[in-house]
C-alpha cells in the first residue's frame, strides 16, 4: 500500500514540476504563476516522496522477500537505480550552491535530460500496470499523456512566437 501511495504522490508532484512553466505559458493566471514560482519546491517534494517510495520498497524486500521477488524483475533494479541516480543529481543541483559549482550549462543538461528520463520511467512503470489493472492506472496514464501534450504545445508555441517576432 505504501509503495503504491508514494508512487502516486511522487507522480503528481513530479507532474507539477514538469508542467509548471508550460502551464504558465499556455494559461497565465495567479494559479499557474504560483505553480511556476514553486516549481523547485514541487521538485524537492517529489524527491522526498520518492525517497519514501524507496524506503517502502526496501521494507518490502526485508519483511516479505518472496513477494518482493515476485513483484520485481532484475531489469527493474537497473532502471530504478538509474532513475534514483537522476533524482539525486537533480535534487543536488536544485540547491543554489551546488548549482553554482557545476555551472548553469551542466545543471541545464541534468535537469532537461533528467526530467524527460523520469517522465519516461513513469510512463513505462505506470503503463505496465495499466495493462494489468486498467481501472487503477489509466487515469495516471491520461495525466502523463496530458503533461506531454502540454509541454510539447508550449514548446511549439514558444518557437512559433519567436519565429514570428
Amino acid at each position: 500500500m505504501a509503495i503504491r501511495l508514494t508512487a502516486r504522490t511522487s507522480l503528481l508532484l513530479f507532474l507539477l514540476a514538469f508542467c509548471a512553466s508550460s502551464l504558465d505559458f499556455l494559461w497565465p493566471s495567479a494559479a499557474t504563476r504560483w505553480i511556476k514560482a514553486n516549481r523547485r519546491s514541487f521538485g524537492l517534494a517529489f524527491a522526498f516522496s520518492h525517497l519514501l517510495h524507496a524506503v517502502a520498497i526496501v521494507a518490502l524486500s526485508q519483511f516479505n522477500p518472496v513477494l518482493f521477488d515476485e513483484l520485481t524483475a532484475p531489469a527493474a533494479f537497473v532502471a530504478g537505480g538509474t532513475a534514483y541516480f537522476v533524482i539525486i543529481l537533480m535534487t543536488l543541483t536544485s540547491f543554489d550552491r551546488v548549482s553554482e559549482i557545476v555551472g548553469a550549462r551542466i545543471r541545464g543538461i541534468i535537469h532537461s535530460g533528467g526530467i524527460w528520463f523520469l517522465l519516461l520511467s513513469f510512463v513505462i512503470n505506470f503503463g505496465r500496470r495499466a495493462v494489468m489493472t486498467p481501472e487503477m492506472y489509466w487515469p495516471y496514464m491520461a495525466l502523463l499523456a496530458a503533461a506531454i501534450v502540454v509541454r510539447i504545445a508550449a514548446h511549439v508555441l514558444r518557437r512559433t512566437a519567436r519565429t514570428l517576432a
